[in-house]
């Protein structure tokens, strides 16, 4: 993150996830650099989870099928 204990940019997002695709296309993801990436990975994912179910609840209708 930008700054500590603060929430993260879409940079800092982006950033993190090139990072992982080259990590990834070498091979390498291991250690602890690795580690601290895809610790930092989950959170943004955990980060985003409810507003983007909030975000669909409200592209559905509500109803039956629901």
């Amino acid at each position: 993150m930008s700054v500590v204990d603060q929430a993260p940019t879409s940079s800092d997002m982006r950033h993190d996830s090139s990072t992982a695709m080259t990590l990834a296309a070498l091979a390498t993801a291991t250690g602890p650099a690795a580690s601290d990436l895809r610790v930092r990975l989950r959170g943004y994912i955990t980060l985003l989870a409810d507003p983007a179910q909030e975000y669909a609840d409200a592209l559905t209708p509500p109803g039956p099928g629901r």
